[in-house]
């Protein structure tokens, strides 16, 4: 349906070309009837397009807000990010340094000077002893220690413990202690004379580990610093074959923290008073052969 603006203009038209008979009019009115729809059909294809353009712009306009809020929000959570990641590694370093502590109350981890001085001194006696710095303990073998039997210390194993008493007495180590503790294998003690002096493979692990902290405390650690302790064949390392096993005759040492506690040995008595026990028992000092 033509607008009334299209009928004024068609009537315009009419009545400027009065005078052209009717025939020949209808062939141009045709044409302007097909030009007029076609020219509608366009602007109803022009409003469609501005319309969807309209709502793409609105929609990009949208994005682009949830862009921005977006963007906005991704970098409070990258800052939110790094302050945890900065928390946590906070954490983490204190975590270390009271599991650090922890260890040094509960395993007696040794300071550096300490640690160090005691490595050279294994590094010296290598068939003699071994060190094992986890948990601060020496290791001496009694076979290279004592003789079969014995709680005489050889010379070269007196020698280290001189040695290691001045570590003990060094300021970096004043706050240690020496916890000792004997260990046999599992052959039974025959000899009468050996016997009478150590009337088991238990008493000759103390009677041993009594030896090594007159020692120490011979060579000028304080006797309140140095405990003993004595397991006989009852907590072997290695197992036990017809004639023992040279591994389990042993004299470990840890040098600890006071009052620490020590996995496996808990039982130590003061030395004085287990020197004196052993003392007792003994009718003379002479160290028989087992």
């Amino acid at each position: 349906m033509r607008s009334a603006l299209d009928r004024l203009t068609g009537l315009t038209l009419l009545l400027g070309l009065g005078a052209i008979p009717l025939v020949t009019a209808c062939a141009p009115q045709d044409k302007y009837d097909n030009l007029m729809t076609a020219n509608r059909s366009l602007k109803e294809q022009v409003a469609s397009a501005e319309q969807e353009r309209d709502q793409a712009r609105g929609n990009l306009d949208a994005a682009q807000d949830q862009l921005s809020r977006t963007s906005g929000e991704y970098r409070d959570l990258e800052h939110r990010y790094n302050d945890l990641n900065q928390s946590v590694q906070g954490l983490d370093e204190a975590n270390e340094d009271s599991l650090r502590r922890i260890s040094q109350l509960e395993i007696g981890v040794l300071p550096q000077e300490v640690e160090t001085a005691i490595q050279n001194l294994t590094a010296r006696y290598p068939d003699l002893m071994t060190f094992d710095s986890e948990i601060g303990m020496l290791r001496f073998s009694s076979d290279f220690t004592f003789d079969l039997g014995s709680t005489e210390i050889k010379g070269q194993a007196a020698r280290s413990l001189k040695t290691l008493a001045g570590i003990l007495n060094d300021d970096a180590a004043r706050n240690l202690e020496a916890r000792i503790v004997g260990h046999t294998d599992n052959v039974p003690i025959r000899k009468p004379a050996t016997l009478a002096k150590h009337p088991t493979n238990m008493h000759l692990s103390m009677h041993r580990a009594i030896s090594v902290g007159e020692a120490l405390e011979s060579a000028g650690v304080s006797v309140d610093r140095i405990q003993v302790a004595g397991f006989g064949d009852n907590r072997p390392i290695v197992p036990n074959g017809p004639r023992g096993a040279a591994e389990n005759r042993r004299v470990d040492i840890f040098v600890t923290t006071k009052g620490a506690v020590i996995e496996g040995a808990t039982v130590f008595a003061p030395l004085r008073a287990a020197g004196d026990t052993a003392a007792s028992a003994d009718t003379d000092r002479e160290m028989p052969m087992k």
